[in-house]
């Protein structure tokens, strides 16, 4: 995924292959990269914070939540591109710090592009149901098997 500050893009984009090179040798092809429109995501982000009760839309933070990324999870400021303020911008502040509000909003728009592939009604049962046969295989009586997992 990458950011893209493009006017009027969706929160995620259609993923677009690329090559990944290291040292001028071609390590993957075809390999998809997801564009994240900044305007449309960290909207998203701040109309999930003023969300205050548990439900659709609502934002959990678990214990491992620190101070400062709740402080780096939304400091941008609504300010004019002009000085006619016929044009607005997200700005971030000089010294501010967003790297909770990045991770939040492309962890957002991970699970749209996961969203895309199920059907949302039903979209966590099936993820569980998922995740229960594979861990099937590497659970056996209750106890974690490092069968099959290398080092």
């Amino acid at each position: 995924m990458k950011g893209s500050g493009t006017k009027d893009l969706p929160i995620i984009q259609k993923g677009k292959p690329v090559e990944v090179n290291r040292k001028n040798q071609t390590v993957t092809k075809g390999a998809k990269v997801y564009t994240v429109g900044y305007v449309a995501s960290v909207n998203q982000l701040k109309k999930q914070l003023r969300v205050e009760q548990p439900g659709p839309g609502y934002l959990h933070f678990g214990t491992a939540a620190t101070d400062d990324f709740l402080r780096e999870l939304f400091p941008w400021k609504w300010v004019p591109k002009t000085r006619e303020r016929r044009e607005y911008k997200w700005d971030l502040p000089p010294g501010s710090r967003d790297e909770g509000g990045d991770c939040s909003r492309m962890a957002y728009a991970a699970l749209q592009l996961v969203a895309r592939r199920y059907n949302r009604a039903t979209m966590w049962d099936q993820l569980q149901a998922q995740v229960q046969a594979a861990s099937s295989g590497l659970v056996a009586g209750g106890r974690l098997s490092l069968k099959g997992w290398s080092r």
